[in-house]
This record gives C-alpha cells, structure tokens and sequence, in this order.
C-alpha cells in the first residue's frame, strides 16, 4: 500500500486540542515527539473533529498554526480532510472513535475521517454519513482507493446504549455485547464493520479495506474516553501516503 498510519498513545503525550487562550506545551511538546519519530513527515494537519460532523475542511485555509510548517489546525468545525501532497500527515485527535483512510491510487489523493458513530449514523436520518459525503462529493473513485480504518474500540468495551438506534435497535447496525470495561454486559455495537459496510456500500472491494482491530479502552498503553471518562486525554492518529 502507498497508504500509512500511525496512531501516537500516551508515550507521546496528551494530544488534546488546546484552546487558543490556553497553554500549548504540553501538545506541542507531544508534537515534537511526533515529529522525531516519523522525520519524512512535513507536516501534520488537524481537522477540529470535536464536534461529529460530516464535513470536511482545506489543510491549505485560514487554519491555526501550532508549529510553523508542522501543525496546523481548522479553525472550522470539520471531520475530514484531503490532500494530494505526498509525506503530508493528516490527523484526528482522537480518545476511542476510530479513524479511515482513504488513498485514491490513480489521483495520489488522500483522505482522512473521524469516524465516530454519530459521523456514521447522522442523528438525522436524512443526511449522509461521513462516508458517503466523501465519495458522493469529492470525487474519490471506490474501485481506485486503498482503505486502512481502526485505531478505536472495539465492540468489546464500546457498550453504545446510549444512542437512540442503539438501544431501541431503530436501524440496521452490527451489534453484540461489552465484554470489558465499564459499560461491560451494554450492548455494544462493532465500529469496524459497520466502516467496512458503508464503503462496500460505496463499492470499495473487501480486498482493498484493512481493518485494524485494535481497541483503545482495552490498552492502557492509550487514551480512552470510555475507560477514563470526561478528563481522558486524545491519541494521535495520522494517515499518510509516500
């Protein structure tokens, strides 16, 4: 693949996003660890996914800089971004929701989303998932692209009750049991399959999907909303292509 990912846990730091009147040292130390341990990348950028949206935003706007030509990130809310520039990081902060990457071979242009349940299933029914919106908008051709998501949890400790379609099972959705953690014996939904089911849907063929099945609330070795709650700090993951 000319797709590559990495996601940076607690060895590296607190990757939550600072407000712009508070102290930045303790991101931008993180940062810089980042920066040492992958020294091809230019530079990262990081699209203000905090607020589960199906939008995307330009690496190239008014953008916050965080380390000139490092780390940018959007001022607007937005849960995806693109680019064509090669060793170009793009990241998502992120504390349990996993990540997609999408490269399109033939167009050397990537994408990355926040894939959160509610970027999947819009709380209304009528809009389209971040997905979909990628796809049916950015011109991104299924059967050209290469597609690594994960880096979250897993059904295993998800335990997502609650959420309306969850709890009363309204729509379809790959659903078992919390085995782990503190929402254990909830019913939990798999975050993984239902990614995998909406780009089959798209016509992304299963051959071109790797699925990683790492879980964040299982590992202490990273930030996990669902094992540590509101104070829990956010892992970087970063997509990229060469």
């Amino acid at each position: 693949m000319g797709l590559n990912w990495k996601i940076f846990g607690k060895a590296f730091g607190d990757f939550r996003l600072p407000e712009p009147e508070d102290s930045h040292a303790a991101f931008l130390e993180g940062m810089r660890r980042v920066k040492a341990d992958l020294p091809g990348l230019g530079s990262v950028f990081i699209p203000d996914a905090r607020f589960f949206t199906a939008n995307f935003v330009s690496p190239s706007g008014l953008n916050r800089v965080l380390i000139p030509r490092f780390v940018h990130v959007s001022r607007n809310r937005a849960d995806g971004s693109i680019t064509g520039i090669r060793n170009f990081g793009l990241a998502i902060l992120n504390a349990d929701c996993p990540i997609v990457g999408v490269f399109d071979i033939r167009m050397n242009r990537l994408a990355i989303l926040h894939a959160g349940f509610r970027c999947l299933i819009r709380e209304n029914p009528d809009e389209p998932s971040i997905i979909k919106v990628l796809f049916g908008k950015y011109g991104f051709r299924a059967g050209n692209v290469e597609v690594f998501a994960g880096l979250g949890i897993g059904a295993c400790c998800y335990g997502a009750e609650h959420y309306p379609e969850v709890k009363h099972q309204t729509v379809q959705l790959p659903l078992l049991r919390a085995i782990r953690g503190p929402r254990k014996g909830k019913i939990s939904v798999d975050l993984g399959i239902l990614i995998r089911s909406q780009l089959l849907e798209e016509g992304v063929t299963e051959e071109n999907i790797v699925l990683n099945r790492i879980c964040t609330a299982c590992s202490p070795d990273f930030h996990s909303h669902v094992r540590e709650g509101p104070t829990a700090g956010r892992n970087l993951s970063v997509v990229w292509f060469e």
